[in-house]
């Protein structure tokens, strides 16, 4: 198991790429935040290799830390960084770092990375150990020379002292103690060529006594024979080392043959010698062909003056290379070189290849993704903000016209028929617009239904509009989406560079004044941005946005409006809604209702009254006051979602309120819809009452009335305003109750403000009356109080609630 130690600032990161790192079978063996802890925990723990995060903030520079681990041990150093510019490249190799990891990351590559800078280590280690273990080899020899005396059975060494070190002491040396040395399969070869004095050579394997080591020797023997032919004599040679050479070099052509990575030797001309199975396969070339081949000719420049231009020392480098396959096609390599120096100043480099090429596409992968929306193929924020931040980087002049649009009532879609479908024609919308545009300008996707173009060069006026037209013709053509054909509209905000822009994100804020123009102005449509847009645009944009978190934070307030009967008690009342801003006061309902009806908003904001409804009459119930219903406002569009019953039953249920309490108004134009219709039959199955508000304003006929099933009918207050005093407004509004009597239906009549008005629709038991004259909206605690009877004897008055 490799041990690892991660150098990083971000506390979340590392511990993340710990967990990652450890589900792959390594070893986190600490996190380091800063150069110190880095060395600390380098020197406690001693890893195997490290990953190193080149920008540690305050915590100081991995580069340094870097420096500081290479000064104590020689071990593999990664770098993990979100910043790979030439500048941090170019200090970063200064610590001679084995590999490096763009964020965001990819844990297969991470492992590959590090994986291959392990193994490539652990190689070049190799090499070195070789290197040295060669250079000890091919010292002159220190030859030993012996004597075996059979009848005193000991040895005699002269010539050198260095045997001291093996035996112990100097000789004669006991001949059964210099066997018990010798290893057990060697000892017969001791004793035939010393006993048997026969002419020949063996190697011997002995272990000190001193350090329990085990050494080589090659014995001579020598037919010649001292003292009347009874002596047999003879040499020793310490041949540890060469053996050792010869058995590491045995390793190292296996190494060299079979070895994923290539290898390659080059002379000084930079002609290749040699070369390893592995790096012919990489090439395509067959080692004939290859050696004498010039390194340069196998290698991609991006100029023809680079050619033969590298020097010799700088091969020596670790770098990447881009290698031309005898087939023409290129693979991305990593090199490092090393110098070998001969006695006979035939200097050899030896390379290691290592293929990257699937990092290199993996790397390209995730620039890619880094820098694209997925969904749609386009460029993405990230991107947009680093062409803002530079815009020279990307266009000749540096200057842009920028375009941004807006896709109208797109969330209804999403609602409606579900985000695939959505997915579907962001995608189509995506390819409709790259087949109008040139390369050059930059097409982004902003977010969610929001498209951001910046177009190259200077355009006039009437270029921008065709560009514009051509981009709502474009949309213009209904979306297939599987089953479904959908019809779609956008908004165009368009803001030219002039003298007046101090940077780009003045140029964005217009665009996005202008589209807001052009959707308030209808949508379907583009605006190039004026000045006088900026107040009222800013305006606009502060209520969706104050509106949007107003919502999210539940607050939004519920008034109430009494509705009395003839006997001028309450029997229920309208629920309203109210916005009261810290900063501005209250805001009106005419300025944040259309707000709310234009966009997705008006969803969340009906499922938000409806909550404080259920709230309201569990505070009614409390007090006692268990037969009040209260009413709440729906519109069309609201209608027209198919969810809309499910969830207003889920509301009322965990609430574990009763339907039969609320009433849902409606206004006539529900009634001509028919998704509309079908969620109305199912709220009234439910169990909600159903009201009719604003009755005889909208499309509403005798026809339309015999077809649904409603419970209340609140006759709009343009009738109500001339009497009793207009005999035609008398008879006009006589009918419309006998109507709705003769239909079953509960008659409210709205915009009661005067006395007389009050006591002319008091003589019909059956009407109830709201308006101005008996109460204004009001908050909750003071429909409490009224309904107590704590201000009864002048409700008018007590009431009159200013909402502004």
């Amino acid at each position: 198991m490799s041990s690892l130690l991660i150098v990083e600032d971000e506390q979340i990161v590392a511990l993340s790429l710990k967990i990652e790192l450890e589900s792959l079978g390594y070893e986190v063996v600490g996190i380091a935040n800063s150069e110190d802890e880095a060395l600390a925990l380098f020197t406690e723990k001693n890893p195997d290799l490290v990953l190193m995060d080149i920008n540690l903030e305050s915590g100081g520079s991995g580069i340094n830390a870097a420096k500081k681990i290479n000064a104590i041990k020689n071990i593999p150093i990664i770098y993990v960084t979100a910043y790979a510019n030439d500048d941090i490249i170019e200090s970063a190799n200064s610590a001679n770092p084995i590999g490096y990891i763009v964020k965001p990351y990819n844990l297969r590559e991470v492992r590959a990375v590090i994986e291959t800078a392990l193994n490539r280590f652990r190689y070049e280690d190799e090499i070195t150990s070789s290197e040295a273990r060669l250079k000890l080899a091919i010292e002159a020899a220190n030859l030993n020379v012996w004597e075996y005396n059979p009848e005193a059975e000991h040895l005699v060494f002269t010539g050198t002292e260095m045997l001291q070190k093996y035996f112990g002491h100097l000789s004669p040396l006991p001949f059964n103690e210099f066997i018990s040395m010798v290893h057990e399969q060697d000892k017969w070869k001791v004793e035939s060529l010393l006993k048997e004095g026969q002419k020949s050579n063996q190697k011997i394997r002995i272990k000190s006594p001193l350090s329990d080591e085990q050494y080589w020797f090659e014995v001579y023997t020598s037919d010649i024979k001292l003292q009347g032919g009874d002596t047999p004599i003879g040499a020793m040679k310490d041949v540890t080392e060469t053996e050792t050479y010869i058995r590491e070099l045995k390793v190292s052509k296996s190494v060299f043959s079979h070895i994923a990575d290539g290898i390659l030797v080059l002379n000084k001309e930079c002609e290749i010698t040699k070369a390893n199975p592995a790096f012919c396969k990489l090439i395509g070339y067959p080692l004939s062909q290859l050696i004498n081949k010039n390194y340069h000719a196998i290698v991609k420049r991006e100029r023809a003056e680079d050619i033969n231009q590298q020097p010799w020392e700088d091969l020596c480098s670790r770098r990447e290379e881009t290698f031309k396959t005898e087939s023409g096609e290129l693979f991305y390599a990593l090199v490092n070189g090393k110098l070998i120096s001969h006695q006979d100043q035939s200097d050899e480099l030896v390379m290691i290849v290592t293929d990257i090429s699937e990092l290199k596409m993996a790397e390209r992968k995730l620039q890619y993704q880094a820098y694209r929306d997925e969904l749609t193929g386009m460029y993405n924020r990230t991107y947009m903000n680093r062409a803002f931040a530079n815009p020279q980087e990307f266009f000749d002049s540096g200057k842009f016209t920028l375009m941004f649009i807006d896709l109208d009532s797109f969330k209804l879609i999403n609602d409606t028929y579900g985000h695939s479908y959505g997915d579907v024609i962001l995608a189509e919308f995506a390819w409709r617009l790259k087949h109008i545009f040139r390369s050059s300008d930059i097409m982004i996707r902003h977010g969610g239904d929001e498209f951001v173009l910046m177009l190259d060069g200077q355009l006039t006026a009437n270029d921008i509009s065709k560009i514009a037209n051509s981009i709502n013709k474009a949309i213009s053509e209904p979306f297939k989406c599987k089953d479904v054909s959908i019809s779609l509209t956008c908004s165009i905000g368009i803001a030219q560079w002039d003298d007046t822009i101090s940077d780009t994100s003045d140029l964005m804020k217009r665009a996005d004044i202008a589209m807001y123009a052009a959707k308030n102005g209808g949508k379907n449509d583009f605006r190039f941005y004026q000045e006088d847009m900026g107040s009222s645009a800013q305006y606009q944009l502060f209520l969706e946005q104050g509106l949007k978190l107003a919502i999210e934070n539940e607050l939004l307030e519920l008034w109430l409006q009494p509705i009395f009967d003839n006997k001028g008690e309450i029997s229920s009342a309208e629920g309203l809604c109210r916005w009261r801003d810290k900063a501005t006061g209250f805001i009106s309902p005419n300025d944040f209702i259309p707000i709310a009806e234009s966009s997705w908003l008006i969803f969340p904001l009906g499922e938000l009254m409806l909550k404080k409804v259920c709230d309201a009459i569990e505070h009614l119930s409390n007090a006692g006051f268990t037969d009040i219903k209260l009413g709440l406002n729906l519109s069309a569009k609201q209608l027209s979602h198919p969810s809309l019953p499910a969830k207003f039953e889920e509301i009322i249920s965990s609430k574990q309120v009763s339907p039969n309490n609320i009433t849902l108004e409606i206004t006539e134009t529900a009634l001509t819809d028919t998704p509309a219709i079908k969620n109305i039959e199912r709220l009234r199955e439910i169990g909600f009452s159903i009201a009719l508000d604003d009755f005889g304003r909208g499309y509403s006929s005798l026809e339309l009335l015999q077809q649904f099933d409603l419970d209340i009918l609140k006759i709009d207050r343009v009738f109500i305003e001339g009497i009793p005093d207009d005999s035609k407004a008398r008879k006009v509004c006589e009918h419309m109750v006998n109507l709705s009597k003769s239909l079953g239906y509960k008659v409210v009549v709205e915009g009661i403000e005067s006395a007389k008005q009050s006591e002319y629709f008091a003589q019909e038991p059956a009407i109830h009356q709201q308006g101005f004259y008996h109460a204004k909206p009001m908050p909750l605690s003071l429909f409490l109080s009224l309904l107590s009877g704590q201000s009864h004897s002048a409700p008018e008055q007590h009431f009159a609630v200013d909402e502004q």
